[in-house]
């Protein structure tokens, strides 16, 4: 999700839960009493308080795993991730976020039990192939096992950087939903982010952008 989605679907879950307390409340005084009286009062009761209790999880799933996530990151917007390490799935070496320092990274926050994550891989290998030459790297890092990953990631022949964190700055440690993708500049600063699976589409624009900013 990006801010302006989520602000739209916090619109959203809010219009609910308001016509949920309006049409309550309209057809009490319609009736002339509060306390349901027959079976179908009671269900009518009973729907509005389950439109109530799903706009209040709707509510509480976009700021625990969206909006809390999104702030912990863009507060360090232009700023580096700094203490970011991890052990590359390929040559087994431990290495830093700072290597990268004059290529744009997608760098993606996933793991291999997350289903949006696995959907997304094959997308990103050919982001990370399309744009080598241009200066961006896609980054895959997971917090699981070493093996659990390298296995993934050999069995489906990805190429792109991937790896375990060994190090995590604290507002990538607080992010606690998969998939999230950050992009980081040139100089290593964070630039955005999006928290929910991408397409090549999407990440193609959001490199190109990236690119062509860095060039003026």
């Amino acid at each position: 999700m990006t801010p302006t989605v989520i602000f739209w679907a916090r619109i959203a879950v809010w219009l609910l839960m308001a016509y949920t307390v309006f049409t309550f409340v309209r057809s009490a005084r319609k009736r002339g009493h509060w306390k349901p009286r027959n079976g179908g009062e009671i269900r009518a009761l009973g729907g509005d308080l389950l439109s109530l209790a799903f706009g209040a999880l709707a509510w509480y799933m976009l700021e625990t795993n969206f909006q809390a996530p999104m702030d912990a990151v863009l507060e360090n917007r232009d700023r580096a991730l700094e203490g970011l390490r991890f052990h590359d799935t390929r040559s087994g070496s431990e290495r830093s976020l700072e290597e990268f320092k004059g290529r744009v990274v997608l760098l993606n926050v996933w793991a291999t039990w997350c289903p949006p994550c696995r959907r997304e891989m094959p997308d990103l290998q050919r982001i990370d192939s399309a744009f080598a030459a241009s200066g961006a790297t896609v980054v895959a890092l997971s917090d699981e096992d070493p093996e659990t990953v390298k296995a993934f990631v050999e069995s489906h022949g990805y190429r792109f950087t991937s790896g375990t964190f060994t190090a995590m700055p604290p507002s990538v440690a607080s992010i606690g939903t998969r998939p999230v993708t950050i992009l980081i500049d040139r100089n290593g600063g964070v630039s955005d982010m999006v928290v929910g699976a991408r397409g090549y589409d999407f990440f193609e624009s959001w490199l190109e952008k990236a690119l062509q900013e860095k060039r003026n």
